[in-house]
């Protein structure tokens, strides 16, 4: 299960103290939603995946993306991953 405790309403309220003020702002709400869980008695993931614990791949993952997308454009592409707006993305 992937837990997003990193966005940027979560960022702007633990800004100043970077990622470990960050975790320490989301803990209580990700307990609170696995308390949550156990209570409608359903059954916890085997795996959980908290965003902020994969921070740097999926930087590097973006990254790729915009290599390939400008090399897909230098190759005469005429749509792109770039011109997706983020109130038209899904």
């Amino acid at each position: 299960m992937n837990v997003t405790d990193v966005d940027d309403k979560i960022i702007k309220a633990a800004s100043a103290g970077g990622l470990e003020a960050i975790r320490a702002y989301t803990a209580p709400y990700t307990d609170a939603f696995f308390q949550d869980l156990a209570a409608l008695r359903i059954q916890s993931p085997d795996i959980v995946c908290p965003a902020t614990e994969h921070i740097e791949q999926m930087v590097e993952m973006v990254q790729r993306l915009v290599e390939r997308d400008t090399r897909m454009r230098a190759m005469g592409a005429t749509t792109s991953a770039s011109r997706v707006s983020p109130s038209t993305a899904v």
